[in-house]
């Protein structure tokens, strides 16, 4: 199910991007206008940047299997994002899962981990399956597998270096280490795992459908993962887990614009420790 919801918030439309530049360049607005509006929406579309131009890259470099393929790829992955921030902004509806990601971010009893896995669970779970199956047919399918796991390998890097960044600005994270022996690691590698192998399984499926039951199942899907958004994500399991999450929350108070810089910039130097 679609959801409105109104803000009134002043913010640029852009028209839809057909190559990477543009679409970096629509990134870098999201960016500025969180740091300007102190929005940790900023936070996902931070880590999303990075993650688009270590994409561009690799296409450059002609790494991927099919490359010209992969432009096209990243570009209509990337609009699903753009498409759902400004839709949200209109006050137009958007997917369930994107609404919950979104409306987070006004919740300051979340930590950057959570609003970052808030985001990639839609983007992923969601978004490329949606891209993967718009892309390919059943008999093409498989060959884009390679190229669809080095993606995910990207991300998965990015993130690897995001937690580690976080770890290395918080300083007393290490602290929090010997009270979480490294579960949130454990837990965001897993996660990400999952996300990974459910996405291509649900672009298999897709492929497989046209019309009415292909929408009723992005649909479903939708809800679903919406659910696991609402009810896990945003919710730490666990006594050590919330005691963790609530320190890191405590750290991050009030600094919603320096955090976004760092997950921009991949920046680690002695300037951000007024996070501290």
């Amino acid at each position: 199910m679609l959801h409105r919801i109104y803000i009134n918030l002043s913010f640029q439309t852009f028209m839809p991007s057909t190559h990477i530049d543009h679409v970096i360049r629509r990134l870098e607005y999201v960016i500025q206008w969180s740091k300007k509006n102190n929005s940790r929406i900023g936070y996902f579309a931070a880590l999303y940047e990075r993650v688009t131009i270590e994409i561009d890259k690799n296409i450059d470099l002609k790494t991927f299997n099919y490359n010209d393929q992969m432009m096209r790829f990243d570009v209509i992955f990337a609009e699903y994002y753009l498409m759902a921030f400004e839709s949200y902004m209109r006050g137009e509806p958007v997917s369930e899962v994107w609404k919950i990601a979104f409306d987070k971010t006004k919740d300051d009893r979340l930590s950057v981990i959570q609003h970052l896995l808030l985001g990639m669970n839609a983007h992923i779970n969601l978004d490329l399956a949606v891209t993967v199956s718009n892309v390919s047919t059943p008999e093409t399918l498989e060959d884009l597998k390679e190229d669809f796991f080095a993606i995910n390998k990207i991300l998965f890097g990015l993130v690897d270096l995001v937690e580690d960044q976080i770890g290395r600005i918080y300083k007393s994270l290490k602290f929090f280490d010997k009270i979480l022996g490294r579960v949130d690691e454990h837990i965001v590698n897993k996660l990400m795992e999952k996300y990974r192998d459910r996405a291509w399984q649900l672009a298999i499926e897709l492929t497989q459908l046209n019309g009415y039951e292909r929408t009723e199942k992005i649909l479903a899907v939708d809800k679903e993962i919406a659910t696991f958004a609402e009810n896990s994500i945003a919710k730490p399991i666990g006594t050590r887990l919330k005691i963790g999450n609530y320190l890191i929350r405590r750290k991050e108070a009030n600094k919603i614009k320096e955090i976004i810089d760092i997950l921009h910039s991949g920046d680690t130097y002695e300037k951000w420790d007024v996070i501290i």
